[in-house]
């Protein structure tokens, strides 16, 4: 695979190195914080806000121990009562570019194209992705579950990412 960095060609970046660059840019999580993670992403996919005392009830931990988690990691966003709007990847309100899922007939938002792949994985869903092509404004859609990407429009579309050539850095 080649991509364009810096007005230069760069080979022969694999998916398994994007991987590596992406999963060490992110906290190691234990696994309490492992189970905090998976709740916030269930719960924020109802499409709502979520106070700490709803993740701390979802994942059988104080809210103390919630909260720690919260505070301590990047990528966290809350509105103005406190409540987790953002997490990782996951939104209830749609950006710029939108990338809109609907799980369970709920509707939220990825951040990014790449989110759009593994979320449906970690809540073990099937996820219907409704967006529009920042180049093009072309609509795209598909359903994706722990297998993978089906029912693809148009057949053709793909994901594409930036490959820096420093370490990935979350904030």
């Amino acid at each position: 695979m080649a991509t364009r960095q810096e007005g230069k060609e760069r080979e022969g970046i694999t998916i398994e190195e994007m991987a590596e660059a992406i999963g060490s840019a992110m906290p190691q999580l234990d696994a309490t914080e492992q189970r905090i993670a998976i709740g916030i992403y269930r719960l924020l996919a109802e499409g709502e806000a979520v106070s700490s005392e709803a993740i701390a009830h979802a994942t059988n931990n104080p809210v103390g121990r919630v909260e720690e988690a919260l505070n301590s990691w990047p990528g966290v966003y809350r509105d103005d009562e406190g409540r987790v709007v953002g997490f990782w990847g996951l939104s209830t309100a749609a950006l710029d570019p939108e990338y809109r899922f609907l799980i369970d007939s709920k509707r939220s938002y990825a951040w990014r194209a790449l989110d759009t792949l593994f979320i449906p994985a970690l809540l073990g869903k099937i996820v219907g992705l409704a967006a529009a092509c920042p180049v093009t404004g072309e609509r795209v859609s598909m359903v994706v579950d722990r297998n993978g990407v089906r029912d693809l429009e148009p057949s053709g579309a793909v994901v594409s990412m930036v490959i820096t050539d420093g370490p990935l850095v979350t904030t």
